[in-house]
């Protein structure tokens, strides 16, 4: 058993990863592209279904084969890969700060629902902030001078509010800004 509870199994695992980088995907294809025989694969995509971690749809009479990203983060989180869309998604937040979730809906062509997903497992992961201020939600990614500006930032308040003295206030800013992270 592996930290999730979930039995090792590494043919699975290598399973999930391709269909979710495939985004959608049909049974023929998962089993010419792994190289692997119609029982197993039968078997595994059972097993996945079962536990919530792939989600199936007929296209044009075909049923296909998509990741759900419940199960999956827990995957993902091991081995810190990107799907591409989340790919997608971080580099149009990297490249136009302070983007809002329907900036990005329309930037790309994705699902309202499969966008939520993949923000929510970019922030799950630590890559992106979703900051809320004024009534406006948008989303930063993180970055290292992002952290020091949010450190930099909460000193200040916690100087303004009188939590800390002037001296602290200053020692610590100046630490921050010369060390970083």
């Amino acid at each position: 058993m592996n930290e999730y509870g979930q039995a090792d199994n590494k043919t699975r695992e290598r399973i999930l990863r391709y269909i979710d980088l495939q985004q959608r995907i049909s049974f023929q294809r998962i089993m010419k592209d792994l190289k692997i025989n119609e029982g197993t694969l039968r078997y595994h995509l059972r097993v996945l279904l079962k536990e919530g971690s792939v989600g199936t749809a007929k296209e044009d009479g075909k049923r296909m084969y998509y990741a759900r990203g419940i199960t999956f983060g827990s995957i993902r989180n091991k081995t810190s890969e990107l799907s591409r869309t989340e790919e997608r998604v971080l580099t149009i937040i990297s490249e136009y700060p302070t983007c809002s979730r329907k900036d990005i809906l329309n930037s790309m062509e994705i699902g309202g629902r499969d966008l939520d997903r993949v923000l929510s497992r970019l922030e799950a992961g630590h890559r992106i902030w979703k900051i809320k201020e004024e009534g406006r939600v948008f989303f930063e990614e993180v970055t290292a001078d992002g952290i020091k500006e949010r450190m930099l930032l909460e000193l200040a308040l916690m100087f303004l509010d009188r939590r800390i003295d002037e001296k602290t206030f200053l020692r610590m800013k100046e630490r921050i800004e010369r060390d970083g992270l």
